[in-house]
């Protein structure tokens, strides 16, 4: 039995809209994909925090005209996120 995720304080949401999905990055690790079948759909992303003194920053990182590779997509926004402490 593994033991249950505890969700950190901070972490990376990963829209990508050329493939349509949506997955997640904690503590430096790819947790893997948990969204998909949107491609060419209009999405609304929200955000809801519950507790105080939450803050959420959104960052558009790139546009492209065809589909990025998840490993050449983190090569490219690792220096994005050096000050983001995961």
């Amino acid at each position: 039995m593994r033991d249950p995720f505890v969700v950190p304080d901070k972490f990376i949401m990963a829209l990508d809209m050329d493939a349509g999905r949506l997955g997640f990055m904690a503590h430096n690790e790819w947790l893997g994909w948990a969204f998909g079948d949107f491609q060419g759909k209009e999405l609304f992303p929200a955000v809801s925090c519950v507790w105080g003194h939450c803050e959420v920053t959104l960052k558009y990182l790139n546009y492209s005209h065809s589909p990025l590779s998840l490993q050449v997509s983190l090569n490219i926004f690792n220096p994005i996120f050096e000050d983001v402490e995961l």
